[in-house]
């Protein structure tokens, strides 16, 4: 699972600033005090396969940029950063409130 990378690569934290996203996503959700997911199994399991989606967004990113137009790459950076923004403070950052321990250490938060 490539969570680091999800969250480090240059393709990444330029499509979150593309997309309008807070500089510090990961913070947001913690001011509204949303809670998800209380069976820490299943919080396990969604957790791993959202990283594992964003993963494979983010490895889109990289794709678009080697073999489409810089405009088509632009407008696909936008567009994936936005789903990965949702990911991140709509599923995986309520789970991680309810759940600290699975936060990956791997996982950067600016």
């Amino acid at each position: 699972m490539k969570v680091g990378q999800w969250m480090l690569t240059r393709n990444t934290v330029n499509a979150y600033s593309e997309a309008g996203l807070p500089a510090a996503p990961y913070s947001r959700i913690f001011s509204e005090g949303r809670s998800m997911i209380k069976n820490r199994r299943v919080a396990e399991q969604i957790s791993k396969l959202m990283l594992e989606t964003g993963a494979g967004i983010d490895d889109s990113i990289g794709l678009v940029k080697d073999q489409c137009t810089e405009k088509e790459f632009q407008s696909y950076r936008k567009a994936a950063g936005r789903v990965m923004g949702e990911i991140l403070l709509e599923i995986l950052n309520p789970i991680f409130k309810e759940h600290p321990e699975l936060k990956p250490k791997e996982l950067y938060v600016p």
